[in-house]
């Protein structure tokens, strides 16, 4: 019997979660999986020591599942936003503000904007940039902050196993100075969860010092 690949074995618990819904919002959040597998399709997430480079859906399907799985969080528009919070970063302009709201809704269009970085702009330095849109963040409502917190522990959790160090280093600096703080007033499992995984990322950051 063939051995399902890691992306089958995740896509596999997210669509027995989909099953839960009712079928207005179970056909919405198909249509959020199918629109960020296809903008993700030729993507790849970072290779670790212990995986070669993973198809890049993996990432936003386990971010919607810490969520559902972890958290218990069932929001159907939060779970369709966690599903396309990479969408407008990685579709290089083919998918819109606006076409997520026309797809979708305005609050999945929102939730999905403000999760989004912003494009480099000339006129500002990178740092003013992130600056601003760490603050949006920090005052966005609490479920985008979730998707946010969900997808940076899912983030911290794979840097764990990276082969970059100096990658593992700034990550783990930028996660205790921005998400920790932020994570502490959103979500107690969140923040525990993103404490335990700076601990052993630091670990792994001093072993190979």
């Amino acid at each position: 019997m063939k051995k399902k690949s890691l992306t089958g074995v995740i896509r596999h618990r997210l669509v027995s979660q989909l099953d839960d819904y009712k079928a207005g919002e179970r056909a919405m959040l198909w249509k959020a999986l199918a629109l960020a597998e296809e903008v993700h399709e030729k993507q790849v997430r970072r290779p670790g020591k212990s995986v070669t480079a993973q198809q890049y859906i993996i990432h936003p399907m386990r971010v919607a599942l810490v969520l559902l799985e972890e958290l218990e969080y069932r929001d159907c528009e939060v779970i369709a936003a966690a599903l396309l919070h990479d969408v407008l970063e990685n579709a290089e302009g083919k998918v819109t503000t606006a076409d997520l709201e026309q797809q979708f809704s305005g609050n999945i269009a929102l939730m999905v904007s403000t999760l989004s970085k912003p494009p480099r702009d000339a006129a500002l330095s990178r740092g003013q940039q992130l600056s601003t849109y760490y603050d949006r963040l920090s005052q966005a409502p609490i479920p985008t902050r979730l998707i946010k917190l969900a997808d940076r522990l899912d983030n911290v959790r794979e840097s764990i196993d990276s082969i970059d160090h100096d990658f593992q280093e700034d990550y783990l600096k930028q996660t205790m100075k921005i998400y920790l703080p932020m994570a502490e007033d959103t979500d107690q499992y969140l923040f525990e969860q993103l404490v335990t995984c700076c601990q052993e990322l630091e670990k792994v950051v001093q072993e190979e010092s």
